[in-house]
């Protein structure tokens, strides 16, 4: 099963601001479940993005942490060792943004960016993958009302 734990299209980054912080994604997982996938999604103004899982016990485990985002350069980060989700173990997301003219990517430091599929608005769509039970449908897998998931 495949989803997106995203901000929900709340991206509002100010002019000229070099470390915005996207406002979190988190997913909730209504069965148990196991990470094998991850993949951050952003434009050019993308810094940095961090998943971290949280197990009902409120143990949290950073799972992928990309320090120096590269809109050139996008992975699936497939991990060697699946990480075990219990039942209601949630995934955040975070990520921040350079709007600043330190980014030679950007396009217009000057100006507002919000949420768009266009390279020069931005994007906060950070992928991932689990590995359910077979008999578990994909509707089942998310706790619905949780963060701005999709799943397939």
């Amino acid at each position: 099963v495949s989803g997106s734990v995203s901000s929900g299209g709340r991206l509002a980054i100010p002019p000229n601001e070099p470390n915005y912080q996207a406002p979190p994604g988190v997913v909730e997982f209504a069965t148990d479940a196991r990470l094998v996938m991850m993949m951050p999604h952003m434009h050019v103004r993308g810094r940095s993005m961090a998943f971290t899982v949280e197990t009902p016990d409120g143990r949290k485990q950073t799972a992928l942490s990309v320090p120096r985002y590269d809109f050139n350069w996008q992975m699936q980060y497939v991990l060697s060792e699946p990480i075990a989700l219990p039942k209601w173990s949630k995934l955040h997301a975070d990520a921040s943004y350079n709007n600043s003219v330190s980014n030679k990517f950007n396009p217009n430091p000057n100006r507002w960016v919000y949420n768009g599929n266009m390279t020069w608005e931005e994007m906060m769509s950070p992928f991932y993958s689990v590995l359910v039970p077979s008999d578990v449908q994909p509707r089942q897998v998310i706790r619905r009302g949780t963060g701005n998931s999709t799943v397939e």
